[in-house]
């Protein structure tokens, strides 16, 4: 019987730091991930990228694109998937957005912070 669900895990990155292990990876991307930064409190999700093992990333705010140390204040969170099903009672699925609200009988939940919950296409 596998675990109770556990709380998603985030990696507190400062930008240019070491990658963290075990990211969640944006589907269909080879060096994409899930990523979370705050403006004002509100929680905006965005993407990282690993630059020659460094953290890199990009947010959408006020229709522009803020990437960088001087834009995003210098840290941002990375999603992380440590472990296995068995031990974490959950698991990741990536769905077209159109099927965001076809909920499989109460097993599928969207991974969110606040109001904010990431859309990558």
């Amino acid at each position: 019987m596998p675990a109770v669900a556990k709380e998603d895990s985030w990696a507190f990155q400062p930008i240019g730091s070491p990658f963290p292990e075990a990211p969640v990876r944006a589907p269909n991307q080879n060096n994409q991930y899930v990523a979370l930064w705050y403006k004002h409190g509100k929680p905006i999700h965005g993407r990282a990228w690993n630059n020659d093992g460094v953290v890199e990333c990009s947010f959408p705010y006020n229709k522009a694109e803020l990437t960088g140390k001087k834009d995003l204040g210098g840290q941002i969170q990375i999603l992380q998937y440590k472990g296995d099903y068995g031990s974490l009672g959950y698991w990741y699925e990536w769905l077209p957005l159109k099927q965001r609200h076809e909920n499989n009988e109460g097993i599928r939940e969207l991974v969110g912070c606040g109001n904010s919950v990431p859309v990558l296409a």
